[in-house]
């Protein structure tokens, strides 16, 4: 994922995974993930899967640009 990407912020806000903006980035950041650092991921991304499932963002998206109008 490039840092740059739209993304970027849902990944960092909610701690679901690394930005690297290349592979060799994505790489050596793995290579020196703790366990407690990768568990931690692990319980963000179980914790937030429900919301991902039931579309929660594109329906808030969608929401907040029809209150807008």
């Amino acid at each position: 994922m490039q840092s740059d990407n739209s993304c970027r912020k849902l990944v960092e806000n909610n701690h679901l995974g690394i930005i690297a903006d290349s592979l060799e980035e994505a790489t050596e950041k793995i290579r020196n993930m703790s366990e407690e650092e990768y568990n931690g991921y692990v319980e963000s991304i179980h914790r937030i899967s429900p919301l991902i499932k039931e579309n929660y963002f594109t329906k808030k998206v969608l929401i907040d640009g029809v209150y807008t109008l």
